[in-house]
């Protein structure tokens, strides 16, 4: 007690410098003692290796996922249907007073030649498909020269079998015009143009004979021009066939309309096929993707030309009015049926181009994560002021809000375009000075392969090089690293 009044006292004799140097002096003391003299410290615990999910890119790629998206429910009462195309109606899928769901067809006109023409569109894509995988030129010069060949063919059968149903005997001019059409027919052009395009189709013939040992692009170019020729009369021809006094008969008709989508389906397939053999012909690979585009053009031309033979129900509802029967010969614009339904309601939303191709009308789709909805249209182009293609989702009974935005899950669709593209989630590659890598294990060690990224479309990456369907990847690559130990567990 004496030593600690005596030290008391003896600090207070201090001066108050040297007073604030003794406190600093104590404090550092204290601070010693709790942090340096408290023994030896205790045994951290170190972490165990991380843990990492493997699966195989087959099954990534497979599981391209849903598109996510955000809508906005709008309020549907009743919708008018009418036909995009004429034609014949084949089919009546429903009658007065029926109940129909929203992108189910209510009606089909006869399609035969638009069905053939996707059909061959799909054989010009699938080959344009092939020849990026192994081009060889003189697997491409014997490609050309069998379309060389294929569209003598088509445009023979056009002219006698469709064709000819226009033109009767001989006259002056050429065969004699069967329908009414004056004005157009004054001086006998349309005739002497079937005449003219007959007998070049003659020479045609004759170069069949040397068409192996000719220069495909000059065979190519041949069919090209006659080709275009032959559209050019066609559209003459229609001109002066849909003229109310000209007597065109159904038969007619029919055949005019599928002479026109055959030559335009033609058309398309030479210039992918003249595409193709130029780069066969240089052995490169930007021509075989410019063709890989022309031909998808040219496919997804004829899958939109047959989906105009289908009357699909934009809405669910009940049918009150369906003015058309089997068999009634229909012109572009009739009214086919009205769909009533006050309760409706759809979501519409925006996607981009690329997003687009992915999604059919008639897929499915889900709204909120629970509520089922149906795709119903998809606008053929992107609107100017957003720079997005309009897809409407329609939905009934799903207690959503008129105006309320909502989160949009749409089906993508498996079509030749993407079964053979590899896509990973964006979160199985890592991004590195070096560019994307992804992750294997070899011996509990993480191995990087690095990546070539294309296309994003939503959630998923196309890879381009770099990875196989067969390889097991690490799903989560997010804070890896190459040479990392971790435990697989599993999926």
């Amino acid at each position: 007690m004496q030593l600690i009044k005596n030290s008391y006292i003896y600090i207070n004799q201090l001066s108050r410098r040297s007073k604030i140097l003794l406190g600093v002096a104590v404090i550092v003391l204290v601070f010693v003692i709790l942090h340096l003299g408290g023994g030896a410290p205790a045994a951290e615990t170190l972490p165990g290796p991380t843990q990492v999910t493997l699966a195989s890119v087959a099954s990534l790629s497979n599981a391209g996922g849903p598109l996510p998206l955000t809508g906005r429910v709008t309020s549907i009462s009743q919708a008018s249907i009418s036909a995009l195309s004429g034609g014949q109606i084949t089919s009546l899928r429903a009658k007065l007073g029926s109940r129909v769901a929203a992108g189910s067809v209510i009606a089909s006109f006869e399609n035969a030649s638009q069905q053939a023409a996707v059909l061959q569109a799909q054989g010009s894509y699938d080959a344009a498909l092939a020849a990026q995988r192994a081009v060889s030129p003189t697997d491409t010069r014997a490609a050309a020269v069998s379309t060389f060949r294929n569209a003598f063919a088509t445009l023979d059968t056009t002219l006698s079998s469709q064709i000819n149903l226009f033109f009767g005997v001989r006259t002056v001019y050429g065969p004699q015009l069967l329908i009414e059409a004056p004005e157009d027919n004054r001086f006998g052009k349309l005739s002497l143009e079937y005449e003219a395009i007959t007998k070049e189709l003659k020479l045609y013939r004759e170069k069949l004979v040397t068409a192996d040992s000719a220069d495909p692009v000059q065979l190519l170019q041949y069919a090209s021009e006659l080709t275009e020729r032959v559209s050019n009369f066609l559209n003459q021809l229609s001109i002066a066939a849909g003229r109310r006094t000209a007597g065109t008969t159904d038969a007619q008709v029919a055949a005019l309309s599928s002479a026109r989508s055959g030559i335009n389906t033609l058309t398309t397939t030479l210039a992918a096929a003249a595409s193709t053999y130029r780069s066969g012909s240089v052995t490169t690979t930007s021509s075989t993707d410019a063709s890989i585009t022309i031909a998808l053009g040219g496919l997804r031309a004829a899958q939109a030309s047959l989906e105009k033979t289908y009357v699909r129900a934009p809405i669910a509802g009940t049918i009150v009015s369906l003015p058309v029967h089997m068999g009634d010969f229909v012109s572009p614009g009739t009214l086919v049926a009205i769909i009533s339904n006050p309760g409706a309601l759809q979501v519409e939303t925006q996607v981009t181009a690329a997003d687009a191709k992915t999604l059919r009308v008639g897929g499915k789709a889900t709204i909120e994560g629970s509520t089922p909805g149906t795709i119903v249209f998809i606008a053929p182009a992107l609107d100017p002021l957003t720079g997005k293609i309009q897809v409407k989702i329609s939905i009934q009974g799903s207690g959503l809000t008129d105006g309320s935005s909502v989160a949009v899950n749409l089906e993508r669709g498996t079509t030749a375009a993407n079964k053979n593209t590899i896509t990973i989630p964006i979160a199985a590659a890592k991004i590195t000075p070096q560019g994307p890598v992804v992750f294997t294990v070899a011996s509990s060690t993480l191995v990087a392969h690095p990546v070539v990224f294309g296309p994003i479309a939503g959630g998923q990456v196309t890879i381009v090089s770099g990875l196989t369907f067969d390889m097991d990847i690490v799903v989560d690559a997010r804070g890896l690293l190459e040479g990392q130990e971790v435990k697989v567990v599993a999926n």
